[in-house]
Formats: structure tokens, sequence, C-alpha cells
């Protein structure tokens, strides 16, 4: 794992494999670790498949600001000019996947091909409280099962519930809460990220940044170029954004995974991974991605002994 110094913080990222290009990028409160091994692992056969750490999340940095999908695309756009990748497929979850639609639709020859992984679009699907989402009911009552109470007048299904949920683990009131096929942020992982998450939402910009629009709008999206993988869970909150997409996006192809909801590569690894695969291996795909003749050096590097958990939420 490496790290490299710009914008006066540090970007973290692994690189695994060898061969066309494919970047991962994970959502919100995860890190590169969200990549379940098996997806990492099957993508690698073919790819050099490259992971990294959005700015205040896992190894990376936590600038008082910047963290919009448009300040994201641009970490990103620098990442690749570090690592000398001229083209490549991008493969996001949730905010992940909105960063690599931003990315997309600004750096059209730089994007061979988008795997978007249940991403919610706040230009297509604004705030959605918990109680409009058609599963909370069944996610409440098994909630309650365990002495755990949230209450579905929060606001936004996406921050005001991942606030609840970090200080639940801080609690120590997650740790054997199992809701799959949903998934629950923070339950699986240590109480590390739940502390992460909410300083990050506390000290930095990144809770008006992440509702921010950013010019991620119809219109722009209307002009992405690449083709496009729109992958959800039918359990999903994020279907709107899914029906919005398909419609604006002139190379889409729609996958539903029956059974399961937001966090469909970490509860179905091998589906999500089997049907990345064939989407890339199509038509123009990574197989046509041309590396760039040399790579810029990694300003400054660092390895850590004791890999994260495998298995991280992410948002």
């Amino acid at each position: 794992m490496a790290r490299i110094d710009f914008k006066g913080f540090p970007i973290h990222f692994q690189s695994d494999g060898d061969g066309p290009d494919v970047v991962l990028v994970h959502g919100l409160c995860g890190d590169l670790a969200f990549w379940h091994p098996t997806i990492v692992a099957g993508l690698a056969r073919d790819y050099r498949v490259t992971r990294m750490d959005l700015r205040g999340h896992g190894y990376s940095g936590r600038p008082a600001s910047g963290y919009t999908t448009r300040d994201l695309a641009a970490d990103l756009a620098d990442l690749l000019d570090h690592l000398g990748i001229a083209r490549a497929c991008l493969v996001g979850h949730s905010y992940g996947g909105a960063v690599a639609l931003h990315f997309a639709a600004l750096r059209p020859e730089r994007t061979a091909a988008v795997v978007l992984a249940d991403v919610r679009i706040r230009s297509l699907q604004p705030a959605q409280g918990l109680r409009d989402w058609a599963h909370w009911q069944g996610i409440r009552d098994r909630l309650r099962t365990h002495g755990i109470e949230v209450q579905d007048d929060v606001l936004d299904a996406d921050f005001g519930f991942l606030d609840e949920l970090a200080r639940l683990r801080l609690a120590g009131r997650l740790e054997r809460l199992d809701l799959a096929p949903y998934f629950v942020p923070f339950a699986a992982s240590s109480p590390r990220r739940a502390r992460q998450w909410l300083r990050l939402a506390e000290e930095t910009s990144a809770r008006a940044d992440f509702a921010d629009v950013a010019g991620l709008t119809p219109d722009l999206i209307e002009r992405v170029e690449a083709r496009a993988l729109l992958t959800y869970g039918s359990l999903s909150h994020c279907l709107p954004t899914q029906e919005r997409l398909a419609g604006l996006l002139s190379r889409s192809t729609v996958h539903l995974e029956e059974g399961v909801g937001h966090f469909l590569p970490l509860v179905r690894p091998q589906a999500f991974l089997d049907h990345t695969r064939v989407f890339l291996s199509e038509g123009e795909g990574a197989a046509a991605v041309p590396r760039a003749p040399e790579a810029r050096p990694v300003a400054a590097s660092a390895t850590y002994p004791a890999p994260r958990d495998s298995v991280k939420a992410g948002a």
C-alpha cells in the first residue's frame, strides 16, 4: 500500500495485478478495504486494479473542505496522473459511483467505461427520509429486536442514519447485529471507522459537500460518452436514481440483483464480480484501454503491515 502527497494531504491507494487499468472507488464511511477480496482477486487476474481511500477516509488525509463529487473526481484524476494511467474503467459504489460518474462526465477521454453500483445522484434523487424507504420498517423491526431504536424522522437516510449507527457502534451495540441482505455500516468493522466518520462530519465541510449537487446535473450526466453498467440491489433505497440514469446514459446496461440491498458488492461479491467482468470484457471495454508511456513517480509511500478488516462498510 502507498500514499501520494499532493495539495497538502496524502491519498492512500493500493494496486494489484497487471493489465488494462480498472479503478475502484468506495462510498461514504468506507475505505479501499470495502472491496471484497473476491472482487479484487477476480479482477486482478486480467487487469491492474487500483483502489483508493477517498479524502477523509481510511489512511488518506482529512482536509477541512473539498468533499463534493467534483472535488473527489479531481483527486481521482491526480491519482491517475501519478500512476501514469491515461484511460481507465471506473467502478464505484454509492457516493464513490457518483464520483466516478462525475469524472466520466468531465474527463471523457480518460474514461473507457463505468460500473455504477447502487449509486444515488443528488440531482436525480433528493434527500430521502428513512420512512420514505420501502424496506425501512423491516430494518427498524429487526433493530428493535436488538434493543436499538432509530427514529424514522431522520431527515436524510445517508447522513442522519450513519451518524446514529456510528454512535451505536461506539457504544458497543452493533457488534453482533446481522441485517443481511441489507448490511449495516460500522457493524462489522472496528470502532475506528465510526470515530473517523463522526470527526469527518463534525470537523470539516463534508456534510454540506456530500449534499451538494456540485454540477452533476442531468444535463451533464447526459453528456457521458462511456459505456455504463448500472448494477443495483432490488431492495435498495437508490432505485429512483437507477431509473433516471437509465434514461440519461445513452450507452447504459441495467442489472438488478434480486434480494439484496444497497451493499451489493459486500453481500453478493461473486455475483458483482461476474457481472462486472462480463461488462468490462464487452465492446471497447478495458481491453482497449492504453497505458501512458511512463508513470510519474510516487511522491511518498508507506507499507502497513497489519491489513484492516477485509469487509468494511461504505455508503
